[in-house]
């Protein structure tokens, strides 16, 4: 996998995103065990992501946290419905 942080997109550069209108951001949800397993996700991960959305003037929703941020925050709702309850650090 590669670091986020390695990749650094400017209008001026390749952008994956280039003709992206909006992107839909957010971690996978399943179960600790069995077939649907879930994979780790961060909060610096989302938060990497919407700055470069942002500063290509690509529009961004966060549709979940995912089933590992939902564990590691302690959200009571674990479908991540309540957006109260999400890190205070997301822009909204």
């Amino acid at each position: 996998m590669i670091e986020s942080s390695k990749i650094q997109w400017t209008s001026s550069t390749w952008n994956p995103w280039h003709g992206c209108r909006w992107i839909i951001i957010g971690g996978e949800s399943g179960n600790n065990t069995g077939k649907w397993r879930y994979r780790e996700c961060y909060p610096e991960w989302i938060n990497y992501a919407i700055r470069q959305c942002t500063n290509l003037g690509v529009k961004v929703f966060v549709k979940q946290l995912g089933t590992h941020l939902s564990k590691e925050l302690k959200l009571k709702d674990r479908t991540e419905g309540d957006i109260s309850e999400w890190p205070e650090e997301f822009p909204e």
